[in-house]
């Protein structure tokens, strides 16, 4: 039997049948495939319980003889230990990719959460994610790609967005492991995250009454106003429902799909808040406060008339999401504490409320001035400090 080698194959002939199998001297079961056709290809024949298979390594000349022979040598090797080369590749081809992984991300998990994720993580995964890894199989997504990736946005110029997709990603692969696509995830110290400076901007007192009387009556000015009124999120307002106040208005129950932490919210409205609804009530027309053009749903977008708004009343720079600041500035200012202030805004975890803290100073130093006000016998400010420790004889 002689050994197979580059030219052998070359001068093989074409057969008049389907194929011809040349057997190779030195590797058993290494064979060389000429079809009817003249495709020419490296196999290997085996048995794995007791099932005949021909598996093909490659074509030539796109594989060399000596190369296909040693990939026969590793892959006979498995054989021997029992694991079926063809059953391996079969089910390696048809393993789940990210784009598949994301597919059934947008389908299954996705539409459980509010409406904005859904939205946010569709378009995050479109422009960004997907391009970049959709084609990988999700069990040989590594640390590396996920780094890759989180370099690549930072280094556009949106390092927050770099971080959000790292957060997107290991969602993803936290329901892969859930759904047996792999056992690990990648996400986990695979990158350092960019730093985060949070934006702390609160209206004062003039400055929303400018923001106020730059206003219309129109269904986006009364969408804003009711953020401005209950500190409410700008999804939860503008997907606000009827059936979600109890009969006088005098408290909001939110639900589950429509809050940020996915959990129900019910607050209680002020005056200003119940007398916006009272007035909006009697003109509504379907089961939502805020009704969008086509009679169906609700609005889904303030942010023209925001712009619009912010512009005449000359607080330019100011986001939608600072009035619920404002919200919590005032609050403070009143002599609310960081868990009420929580418990209003629907904070689920209480350091997102504690980046109010700093704004205690002022409350703080007013009752410090009081106190210091009592022991120095009534005096101002601007007394003379009054020595309060121990005195001779004491």
């Amino acid at each position: 039997m002689a050994n197979l080698t580059d030219s052998l194959l070359k001068k093989l002939p074409v057969p008049t049948v389907h194929k011809t199998l040349t057997r190779d001297g030195l590797v058993s079961r290494f064979m060389a495939q000429v079809t009817r056709d003249g495709c020419r290809s490296f196999v290997i024949r085996y048995s794995v319980n007791r099932r005949e298979r021909l598996y093909t390594i490659g074509r030539f000349p796109d594989w060399s003889t000596q190369a296909a022979r040693e990939e026969a040598r590793r892959l006979l090797q498995l054989v021997d230990r029992g694991i079926d080369p063809k059953e391996r590749r079969d089910s390696e081809r048809d393993a789940p990719t990210v784009g598949d992984l994301a597919k059934r991300f947008l389908e299954d998990h996705a539409p459980k959460r509010r409406p904005s994720y859904l939205v946010n993580n569709a378009a995050m995964l479109a422009k960004w994610i997907l391009p970049a890894l959709g084609g990988l199989k999700v069990d040989g997504v590594a640390q590396r790609h996920i780094g890759e990736l989180h370099r690549k946005i930072t280094r556009a110029g949106s390092p927050i967005t770099a971080n959000r997709a790292v957060s997107t990603l290991s969602k993803m692969f936290a329901l892969a492991i859930r759904w047996g696509y792999r056992g690990d995830n990648p996400c986990k110290h695979a990158v350092d995250r960019n730093n985060e400076l949070r934006r702390q901007v609160y209206l004062k007192p003039g400055e929303i009454l400018h923001v106020a009387a730059a206003m219309t009556d129109c269904i986006s000015d009364n969408c804003i106003r009711l953020v401005m009124l209950t500190g409410c999120r700008r999804g939860e307002a503008m997907a606000a429902r009827w059936d979600q106040f109890d009969d006088d208005f005098r408290s909001w129950s939110k639900p589950a799909s429509s809050t940020k932490q996915d959990k129900p919210h019910q607050v209680p409205l002020s005056a200003p808040a119940r007398k916006l609804l009272v007035q909006l009530k009697e003109h509504a027309n379907g089961p939502y406060v805020f009704p969008g053009r086509d009679g169906t749903g609700h609005i889904t977008d303030v942010k023209t008339r925001w712009a619009a708004i912010r512009k005449a009343a000359g607080v330019d720079g100011v986001r939608l999401h600072d009035l619920r600041h404002s919200f919590a500035s005032i609050a403070v200012s009143r002599g609310a504490t960081l868990p009420l202030i929580g418990a209003l805004l629907g904070h689920s975890n209480p350091q997102t409320t504690q980046r109010y803290a700093h704004l205690f100073d002022d409350p703080q130093r007013a009752v410090a001035e009081g106190v210091g006000t009592v022991i120095t016998g009534g005096e101002d400010e601007a007394a003379d400090v009054v020595s309060i420790g121990r005195g001779r004889g004491q």
